[in-house]
């Protein structure tokens, strides 16, 4: 299966593709293939993210909040031609006659903000500025810096990720403010501007999706058959969560 993280090393200098060229095919697939699995990731996390909002799950529903921003956030830029990982690809259509088109790349190195993820934010937020003429503007807060800060999301998951104290805290504050009647106005801190991003970040990216009609086959190797929205209704909206807890070693753990 095609992946733009193989084709990336290809695209190490400003080039321009013709429709000709195998190579265009290539991009297009790859491109329209790794959106389709970040749109479907991002759902999954999301929704595994609010099935985890209960006292012992919290830290962990932050960070699952996290990844479905992270993911949906790599969708977006995707759907405009940016593809950002270990190097930083931009495309752009050059000519857009079908049956003649041109596809015009470029590389760019990424800033000097050091950690992988924190640099993914701070490189989304500059490319995003170009996306809010197209966004209603009550949504486009979640295209810029969280509390002016673009390392915020990456800082808050790395706190409870690796700092025990801070993830028991947490739990502690969840449990003291958290009422499912009252779900999502309730979540309060970082839990609520994680879940907030993560919720505004997927649809603004399945939006897109929808009015560019994106389609691939990246998914068809999960079943059941169908298209992105029959997978995500049948295995992330639909499904119960395995009842597995009566398989676990419990009498050990009540010491």
């Amino acid at each position: 299966m095609v992946t733009m993280r193989r084709i990336a090393p290809r695209l190490t200098r400003a080039r321009t593709i013709p429709e000709a060229d195998p190579l265009f095919a290539e991009l297009r697939a790859a491109c329209l293939s790794d959106v389709d699995r970040f749109l479907f990731l991002g759902a999954s996390q999301y929704r595994r993210g609010c099935d985890l909002l209960h006292t012992a799950g919290a830290p962990w529903a932050l960070v699952t909040f996290y990844y479905s921003a992270f993911f949906s956030a790599k969708a977006l830029l995707g759907m405009f031609g940016v593809w950002m990982d270990e190097g930083y690809v931009v495309t752009e259509v050059s000519v857009a006659l079908p049956g003649a088109q041109r596809i015009r790349t470029m590389k760019r190195a990424l800033t000097v903000v050091k950690g992988t993820h924190r640099r993914f934010w701070d490189e989304f937020y500059r490319a995003a500025n170009g996306l809010k003429p197209w966004v209603d503007p009550a949504d486009q807060w979640v295209l810029g810096p969280i509390l002016g800060d673009p390392g915020y999301l990456t800082d808050t998951r790395n706190s409870v990720n690796y700092d025990p104290e801070k993830a028991v805290d947490l739990a502690a504050t969840f449990q003291g403010t958290f009422a499912p009647t009252g779900f999502p106005q309730c979540l309060q801190g970082d839990v609520h501007l994680q879940y907030s991003a993560a919720e505004g970040l997927l649809l603004m990216a399945f939006k897109f999706a929808g009015d560019f009609a994106l389609r691939s086959t990246a998914l068809d190797v999960l079943a059941p058959a169908g298209s992105r929205g029959d997978k995500i209704r049948d295995l992330v909206v639909s499904p119960a969560i395995p009842a597995l807890g009566g398989r676990t070693r419990e009498a050990e753990l009540l010491v």
